[in-house]
């Protein structure tokens, strides 16, 4: 797959995360369903947690909220702020 198609894939991704919990998708079910998987695709996944952590942090710090993200936000940069350039492995 190249980089236009990967682009393409991971905005599909978002796009249906973003339909379901728009329509009232219950998180916890998620999450519980999202953990069931390969031990080394929920590491991956919680690496893409940490990436949204980190690009939140930073929009964070720049100011780039309103009150709809600024409890996400501020607590996306507390968790960035207690474990900084965190690496999670690849098994």
């Amino acid at each position: 797959m190249n980089t236009q198609e990967q682009d393409e894939k991971a905005q599909e991704i978002a796009d249906s995360l973003s339909r379901y919990l728009n329509t009232g998708g219950d998180k916890e079910t998620l999450a519980r369903n999202l953990i069931r998987d390969h031990r080394t695709l929920v590491q991956q996944m919680f690496s893409v947690f940490m990436s949204v952590c980190k690009l939140m942090s930073a929009e964070y710090k720049l100011g780039q909220y309103d009150l709809r993200n600024e409890d996400s936000c501020k607590i996306a940069d507390e968790i960035c702020e207690k474990i900084p350039n965190r690496h999670v492995r690849f098994i």
